[in-house]
């Protein structure tokens, strides 16, 4: 259900899921903080051929490695840390209409993945959550509702891939071309999303090889 051109990519959100698992592990009373989360590159699958994927975790400090069936060795395809220090919930809220109103183009759901077609990237049935978006050049707003059947599995998880990469998916109406995340400054977990939430981006820096943002 995840793709980029006509090869499977394993999804960047799935990483960050394990992350938070180990956190959780570590600290199971605490809010959960990730930093420095690195996707080393993107890690191709084989159709019906699932790969063998291994988590360690030294200190703070954990990995994410795998071996594809076609392979003897194993790579590491994702990195980071742990904070041992928990950040409190944000005490301000973003206003959703206040935001609306600011950002003056809008897509719905079937123009928005036609968008991401475009940009050589295939989204299937569990990595089309984003229902609408509104957005600027630098700054966008996506309403993302989980279907029925993943929401079914989302009691098992802390941060459903399918929310986070819907969250990711959120930079696309602000771009021409494609780009993939690569790292990931800070994480602050403080719940599980509803079956319907927000994603709202601020892009900080824009150029043909690079974007950051918030």
């Amino acid at each position: 259900d995840h793709q980029v051109g006509d090869e499977i990519v394993y999804p960047g959100a799935a990483y960050v899921e394990m992350g938070l698992f180990l956190a959780n592990q570590l600290n199971p009373e605490q809010t959960i903080t990730l930093e420095n989360v690195d996707f080393k590159r993107a890690f191709y699958l084989e159709q019906n051929n699932p790969p063998l994927i291994e988590t360690s975790l030294d200190n703070n400090h954990y990995q994410i490695s795998a071996q594809a069936p076609s392979s003897e060795s194993w790579e590491v395809f994702s990195e980071g840390s742990i904070s041992e220090i928990g950040k409190s919930k944000p005490i301000s809220k973003m206003e959703l209409s206040t935001l609306k109103g600011e950002l003056n183009h809008h897509m719905d759901k079937g123009e928005f993945y036609t968008h991401c077609h475009k940009l050589g990237l295939t989204y299937q049935y569990s990595f089309q959550m984003v229902e609408q978006a509104w957005f600027s050049h630098d700054k966008s707003l996506v309403e993302i509702e989980l279907e029925d059947s993943i929401l079914s599995q989302n009691e098992h998880y802390f941060l459903h891939p399918s929310i986070l990469d819907g969250a990711f998916q959120s930079l696309f109406p602000t771009i021409a071309s494609s780009y993939l995340p690569v790292k990931i400054r800070e994480l602050h977990y403080y719940q599980k999303p509803d079956q319907r939430c927000y994603c709202y981006l601020e892009t900080k820096l824009k150029d043909a090889n690079e974007i950051h943002g918030d």
